[in-house]
């Protein structure tokens, strides 16, 4: 698994990310590692350990990875 770290800002910096409530479920908003390119995980799902699927596509880059887990996700 590839951590990534939650910001401590509202907005996350690359390779970050922060916690965001989409049509009422809990989700998150990462910006990319490669380009800080930022993008809600909205369509995921993330498990109560953090780990999300399934893989995440950045729209800017070519960025694509598999195995990513929300450091500090709490379900």
């Amino acid at each position: 698994m590839i951590p990534i770290p939650k910001s401590s800002e509202q907005r996350p910096a690359k390779g970050e990310w922060s916690p965001r409530v989409v049509g009422g479920k809990r989700t998150a908003q990462l910006a990319c590692p490669k380009c800080g390119d930022s993008g809600s995980l909205c369509t995921h799902e993330i498990a109560a350990d953090g780990s999300v699927t399934p893989s995440v596509m950045c729209n800017a880059c070519d960025y694509h990875e598999s195995g990513l887990r929300l450091e500090g996700w709490t379900a």
